[in-house]
């Protein structure tokens, strides 16, 4: 057993017991998980706890130790064990033929790109006037349509009005006689 003595908040050691073979699952979870992480962050207390099954406390009596000592691998001073370095996509110098070749032919995308976006820019901008023409004169014909639907209707409700007057008079007339 080892025993590990962590401040508390008042800056009193804790006494806290947990097993050297705890502390090692633990140590070995963090660089795992570390590892697993491209050595760019430190794992979570409670990911390293899962993953080396140990209880809360001695994970995080260990991973404060595990954190002092890793810290120059997450600053990146190293890589850490596991961390092979990148491979270059291709080795070396391209040569310059080949950079100028690839320069052309990327050139040459991007005028044929920026030509058929301008064809299609002159091709919308040549059939949106008669689209908006078609929809304006869609629209004039059913304001008029409206229009005459709405003549129509009050010539009704006039003659409907009228109508109404003309039996309220012979109905008063009735009254008074």
């Amino acid at each position: 057993m080892k025993t590990s003595k962590p401040l508390g908040l008042q800056g009193i050691a804790l006494d806290r017991t947990y097993s050297t073979d705890a502390r090692q699952r633990i140590i070995s979870a963090a660089d795992r998980l570390f590892a697993e992480r491209d050595y760019r962050e430190f794992p979570s207390v409670n990911d390293v706890r899962s993953e080396a099954r140990a209880d809360m406390h001695a994970t995080l009596a260990v991973m404060r130790e595990w954190r002092e000592a890793n810290a120059a691998r997450l600053a990146g001073a190293t890589t850490g064990p596991a961390k092979a370095p990148a491979p270059s996509p291709v080795p070396g110098e391209l040569p310059e033929e080949l950079k100028n070749a690839a320069l052309q032919s990327m050139e040459g995308m991007t005028r044929k790109l920026w030509a058929r976006a301008l064809e299609e820019a002159r091709k919308q901008a040549k059939t949106e006037p008669a689209d908006w023409a078609a929809e304006r004169q869609r629209i004039s014909l059913a304001f008029a349509n409206a229009e005459l639907a709405h003549q129509e209707q009050a010539s009704v409700l006039r003659a409907q009005v009228e109508a109404l007057q003309a039996e309220n008079a012979a109905l008063k007339a009735q009254l008074k006689s």
